[in-house]
């Protein structure tokens, strides 16, 4: 309404487990992991007021700044868990 966009971005369910299967994977010196894995684990919904000039311009560029802090957050919080668990 009035120029405003909204969206919503959702870690979906299982993707926790599916983090904790890979991390332990990964400190058991297992990498078998399938990087093709079809399930996601993120879905974003947003609306834009039907302009589409507005979703490349102003709502995609900011979903992906925010995804790309939250992985970036998720990569720091996993290597230090994975050297934590390494050296014990």
């Amino acid at each position: 309404e009035e120029g405003r966009a909204w969206a919503s971005v959702t870690i979906n369910a299982g993707t926790t487990h599916r983090l904790k299967g890979i991390i332990q994977m990964i400190i058991d010196g297992n990498f078998s992991y399938n990087a093709d894995d079809s399930r996601s684990s993120v879905t974003i919904i947003y609306d834009e007021g039907r302009n589409f000039n507005t979703i490349n311009n102003f709502v995609l560029p900011r979903i992906r700044q925010a995804i790309a802090l939250a992985n970036l957050r998720l990569a720091n919080y996993l290597q230090a868990q994975i050297t934590t668990s390494s050296s014990n």
